[in-house]
């Protein structure tokens, strides 16, 4: 053959497979946005508190046992009580929320509207009040920025703030989210497909050795009294790893995370025992989507990424396979070791579990090496997914719900 055209073929062949690696490559980039929910982190942990200047008892009153009256109610079925809610009393009151994306603020939002039948509106200096509305400001992310503003009234924050604005300011806390909205998604586990697809023994050993941390946690505050070794071992753990203002003493820290653990609620998954672990959160995240929707948090919904419903949404984007094998997972004793970098809320002791599987040696024992990427908050989580500086991340699920939606990295 002609020098020429062997010439011209070998720059087609190239230009042909140039072209073939550059639709693999983008391909591989398209799917590498998609971030699965492939766990819980826990299911309750904030609460709405109210500052000593306040009013409880105007705000609502708690009653034992049932309640037939006409005003706003919830029923406690854990301690047989009803919080009553006083409607009047509530509107023009000025609450503070930890982030406009912050589960809290879309718990407000709810309480607000759904339950007290009220408008629910931003505040900003000079706002005119009016009687049929609940204000809020969304930059009240801890104890001290609440002390500091002097119109929010009330909050709702997340522990252990709660704690700390109770035994340090005097706070009240009225009623807790598990109350208000029974077993909600809080904190989730979310990963970046892409690498869990190419690494799943690695994600399976990942998630068995944090389940296996998680029921560990549980039955060391479960046994305080009985196993005050492990107790110790476990608050030593605490307050190494959870954020407090500058000054607060080592014994304030541990009555703090003991008022909060009794509020926070640690889970890895729904039951991990059943047929799909992650069923429950399948459903609560479908109603998530459709809330978000509703209160425009979201500008796209299930049918606009081409699902039927958010059920069929929430069937993809909540991917219980990896959860469903390690419930089965046994070690070997020759994993192979796998660097994983995972995403944090700093400070936050919602996610204790996975410090607390690191400093007892637990992902070591499953061949895990863990780099803790520490971020200011849940939609710094969500860019580490999505920048793919870490594969998996610990996240609030509706800034990592809103982020998948509204950037469309989970479609039909």
């Amino acid at each position: 053959m002609d020098k020429k055209i062997l010439a011209v073929v070998a720059v087609v062949i190239i230009v042909v497979a140039a072209v073939g690696v550059y639709f693999a490559v983008s391909d591989r980039e398209a799917e590498d946005k998609e971030i699965n929910i492939i766990g819980r982190v826990n299911t309750d942990g904030s609460a709405i508190v109210a500052k000593p200047s306040v009013d409880v008892n105007a705000l609502m009153e708690i009653q034992t046992g049932t309640y037939d009256g006409d005003e706003p109610s919830v029923y406690d079925e854990a301690n047989n009580q009803t919080y009553i809610f006083h409607v009047e009393a509530w509107g023009g009151m000025i609450v503070g929320t930890p982030g406009v994306n912050a589960i809290q603020q879309i718990q407000m939002q709810d309480f607000v509207t759904n339950i007290l039948g009220l408008q629910y509106l931003p505040y900003s200096v000079g706002t005119s009040i009016d009687e049929s509305t609940v204000y809020y400001n969304y930059s009240i992310n801890s104890y001290d920025k609440m002390a500091n503003t002097e119109e929010v009234q009330i909050a709702i924050m997340w522990e252990p703030q709660c704690a700390l604005a109770n035994i340090e300011g005097g706070y009240t806390i009225m009623i807790t989210t598990n109350v208000l909205f029974p077993g909600h998604t809080c904190c989730v586990l979310a990963g970046s497909h892409s690498w869990m697809s190419s690494h799943e023994n690695e994600t399976v050993r990942f998630l068995a050795a944090y389940n296996t941390a998680v029921e560990q946690m549980n039955k060391v505050i479960a046994e305080k009294d009985t196993n005050p070794e492990a107790y110790n071992e476990l608050m030593t753990i605490a307050v190494n790893n959870i954020s407090f203002p500058a000054g607060t003493s080592p014994e304030e820290k541990e009555q703090i995370i003991e008022k909060a653990w009794e509020i926070v609620v640690y889970k890895s998954c729904d039951d991990i025992s059943a047929a799909d672990p992650l069923s429950q959160l399948k459903t609560d995240i479908a109603d998530l989507v459709d809330d978000l929707y509703a209160n425009g948090n979201i500008s796209k919904n299930a049918t606009d990424l081409g699902f039927e419903s958010s059920q069929a949404f929430a069937e993809k984007y909540v991917d219980s396979s990896y959860i469903q094998q390690a419930a089965d997972y046994q070690l070997t004793g020759d994993e192979s070791t796998v660097n994983i970098t995972v995403a944090v809320i700093s400070g936050d002791i919602h996610q204790l579990a996975i410090h607390y599987a690191m400093a007892m040696n637990i992902f070591e024992e499953y061949g895990i090496n863990i780099t803790l990427s520490q971020q200011p908050n849940g939609d710094g989580v969500a860019v580490a997914l999505e920048n793919g500086s870490a594969q998996i991340g610990f996240i609030g699920a509706p800034p990592m719900t809103i982020k998948v939606i509204n950037s469309e990295y989970v479609t039909a």
